[in-house]
């Protein structure tokens, strides 16, 4: 699994399953069948496509898109959460800040 543990900017597309830890200064779009895990924090956009899978512990300071994939947020989201497809579960204890 692929490990951003420190500050990194610009637009990212993930193809392999990743865990951050660290900053994403840029919008991030998870491809299809992966698996991202978020205790860092994205300063963007997350859209996440079909049959990828998140689980969102961190903070995105921007939209998450669920175009298909398996969401778990029990973290915070300074922006709105879009349902397109998918499956989205917001845990107890979990921030929206739309």
């Amino acid at each position: 699994m692929k490990s951003i543990t420190q500050k990194v900017t610009g637009d990212f597309l993930l193809s392999e399953d990743t865990i951050c830890s660290g900053m994403v200064n840029g919008s991030i779009t998870i491809d299809e069948h992966v698996i991202f895990i978020c205790n860092g924090t994205v300063n963007g956009n997350l859209i996440l496509k079909e049959n990828a899978n998140v689980k969102l512990s961190g903070t995105v300071n921007g939209n998450v898109v669920n175009d298909g994939a398996s969401l778990e947020i029990s973290g915070i989201v300074n922006g709105k959460v879009f349902e397109r497809n998918g499956k989205t579960i917001i845990t107890p204890g979990a921030i929206i800040n739309k």
